[in-house]
Formats: C-alpha cells, sequence, structure tokens
C-alpha cells in the first residue's frame, strides 16, 4: 500500500489577498480545483490511499471533505483544529494511518510531478521560478547562479511576464500569420498563431474542416512570396508575420 499525505493545512494569505474566497486547493485551474489536478497526477496503479491534512474551518466553511470524496475515495481526510508549525509537523497528524513498511509520499495541494518516458512526447521547456517578489536580490543571484533559470518572474507583481509569455512563444517555434479577406484590409493586430513551417493547408484544417475541400487558391504577402500578392497553393510553407488571404468556393 501506498500512501499519500497531503498537508493543505496552510492559510493561502496571498491567495486571500488578491481576492480569493475559496481556499487554495479549491482554486479552479481549467475549470477543475487545483487538488483535483494534484490527485490525478499522483494517483498511481499500485494500491494506494490519499491521506489529507486539512484546516478544519476549510472543512465546515467549504465542505471540503465532500470534494475530497469525490476526488479520492476511500481516503482518509484528518481535522487541523489549530494552525502547525509547518508542512511536515502537519503531516506527522496522520502517523497513526501510516506503517513503518508502507511507502509514503508527500506532496503538496499545488506540486504536479512528472517522469521522462520514452512512450511520451515532450514539448520544449523552460526553467522558470515564480514568486520573485518573496525572496531578495541576493537570494535571487544565487538562485540565478546554481540554476540558471530562462526568468524569475512574480505572478502577483507582474514581473517579467511579458517577457515569459514570449520565450514561450520563442520556445514552441511559433509564428504569426496575418489573415486578410478579399478586397479588405489585412487584420494586423490579432494573428493567427501557428508552429514553424506550417503550410497553407495547416492554416485553413485550423480554421475550419471545410476550408481544405473548398479550397481555389490564395494570396500571400511577404518574405515567402517572390512579390505581394503572389497566388499560391496548400503546399505553400508560410513565414513569421506572412499575410495570408484564401479565397474559399
Amino acid at each position: 500500500m501506498i500512501h499519500i499525505v497531503m498537508p493543505m493545512g496552510g492559510e493561502g494569505k496571498r491567495f486571500a489577498e488578491r481576492g480569493y474566497t475559496f481556499p487554495k486547493p479549491l482554486v479552479e485551474i481549467a475549470g477543475k480545483p487545483m487538488v483535483e489536478i494534484v490527485v490525478h497526477n499522483l494517483t498511481p496503479s499500485e494500491p494506494h490511499r490519499f491521506i489529507f491534512i486539512c484546516r478544519q474551518e476549510h472543512l465546515q466553511k467549504f465542505a471540503l471533505g465532500e470534494v475530497l470524496n469525490l476526488i479520492a475515495p476511500e481516503n482518509r481526510v484528518i481535522s487541523m483544529r489549530s494552525p502547525t508549525s509547518g508542512a511536515l509537523c502537519s503531516v506527522l497528524l496522520g502517523m497513526e494511518y501510516l506503517q513503518n513498511d508502507d511507502e509514503l509520499l508527500v506532496a503538496n495541494a499545488d506540486q504536479f510531478v512528472d517522469v521522462l518516458e520514452n512512450n511520451k512526447v515532450y514539448m520544449p521547456s523552460l526553467l522558470v521560478f515564480n514568486k520573485a517578489d518573496l525572496i531578495s536580490e541576493k537570494e535571487q543571484e544565487r538562485l540565478q547562479r546554481e540554476y540558471r533559470p530562462e526568468l524569475m518572474i512574480s505572478a502577483i507583481e507582474k514581473t517579467h511576464v511579458a517577457e515569459l509569455k514570449e520565450a514561450i512563444y520563442r520556445k514552441l517555434d511559433l509564428i504569426s500569420v496575418f489573415l486578410k479577406e478579399p478586397g479588405k484590409e489585412a487584420d494586423l493586430k490579432v494573428p493567427l498563431i501557428m508552429f514553424r513551417n506550417c503550410t497553407i493547408r495547416d492554416v485553413c484544417s485550423k480554421l475550419h474542416k471545410d476550408f481544405v475541400k473548398k479550397f481555389k487558391f490564395s494570396r500571400v504577402w511577404g518574405k515567402s512570396a517572390k512579390f505581394g500578392g503572389q497566388r499560391l497553393m496548400l503546399k505553400h510553407v508560410l513565414i513569421d508575420n506572412d499575410i495570408l488571404e484564401l479565397h474559399i468556393r
């Protein structure tokens, strides 16, 4: 039996200061509570049991126990009546459910675990440190030397968030394609984001399932065209900042 202990006794002050009314584990990410995403990520194929250490007020006010029972049936929920000195002390509250020969995993409610496997395809990655506003410049310099992150950001203070967006765009090797309707000016404010080396066929497929079948021809302005408004077909490879005008039957 693998026991997975998840201490959730933090006050979540930073979230509360930003207007969140729910405790951190129930903050939604992509339409799901954060704790649900973490539990599904950590659930092993072997026999296991989750042990949740929760603040009593969260269990009473937000029905956190009922939510956890839906996410991880046959779990153990331990009510924490008063704050402890930290996550480790909170974990000790669940000792009565543990055996010395049991495998043990301790994970936070906002902790996502991944491993490199040959049967998966991984996208390019960035090492980014968040919560830079909570540490001194000296500590930031130490982390930079030791780990060499691409960026150190603060989501709360919006520090380097714009640079992070640009880094993600660059790392994923994306390009911008501007669309133009026949007889009208190109929309240069909202580009269509595509992967580098995409073709006109790729753009058609992304815009509508019938565009490839109904495609007549296109005109392209930009570096991939020999001249502005060149008439081109589906196999043509587009370049960053090209303007594309599709002619569909």
